[in-house]
């Protein structure tokens, strides 16, 4: 990953801006707010940290915690890894897209679902895409929150579905136009820098788990 920062990239510049303007916001504004969605807000506060540390210290503390890559089962931080992978992010562009999706529609979700129910989801897409990475990808280094924004999306066309209601057609669209182009992707592109497998198992897993948590699958 290169830490130099690219002005250029609007990415860039809206980090730079909105991270000490929100900051003051909150400052200004702290008795008139609430933590609506504590879960979503926590993942966000820690990307954003752990990103802030690796534009300042560089590559070492996102190597040793929030990278997911096959060491040794000895290697005791190898453990951790495999959950704190979701947090790292390659750098701003990556980290901006991750958050637009789950700031988007993740405070629906666990006003919906429940704020314990939406960190058992994330830590379950992080354990999953964990384990994939290395064991199907051993020698990539997955890190981001990709698996838990296509968890979140298809979590959210699954979430009027209850047990005795019809399929809604947008759900159908919704795998239809992320999944598939995912798994094709998946399977032709190994080396573009993308866990395109890691997109697919969160959307798997964020699937099963809108499906459970509606009562439609029991398990």
């Amino acid at each position: 990953m290169n830490n130099r920062l690219d002005f250029n990239s609007p990415d860039v510049m809206c980090f730079l801006f909105n991270i000490p303007l929100v900051a003051l916001i909150c400052l200004l504004l702290k008795d008139k707010l609430e933590i609506d969605s504590p879960a979503i807000i926590l993942l966000f506060a820690i990307c954003t940290v752990e990103l802030i540390f690796g534009l300042i210290l560089g590559n070492t503390l996102k190597e040793l915690l929030f990278s997911c890559y096959k060491t040794s089962f000895l290697d005791l931080m190898q453990y951790p890894r495999l959950i704190l992978h979701v947090f790292g992010h390659s750098g701003i562009e990556h980290y901006t897209s991750n958050m637009m999706v789950i700031l988007l529609v993740g405070p629906t979700l666990e006003s919906i679902y429940t704020t314990t129910n939406i960190i058992i989801v994330i830590l379950v897409v992080a354990l999953v895409t964990g384990l994939y990475s290395i064991t199907v990808h051993p020698d990539y280094a997955v890190k981001g929150a990709s698996g838990v924004a296509f968890a979140f999306i298809i979590m959210t066309a699954f979430s009027g579905l209850t047990e005795g209601t019809k399929i809604p057609i947008s759900a159908i669209l919704v795998i239809a136009f992320n999944i598939t182009r995912e798994v094709y992707s998946a399977l032709t592109t190994l080396d573009d820098g993308i866990g395109h497998g890691v997109h697919v198992l969160g959307g798997i897993v964020g699937g099963i788990c809108g499906l459970v948590l509606n009562g439609v699958l029991k398990i």
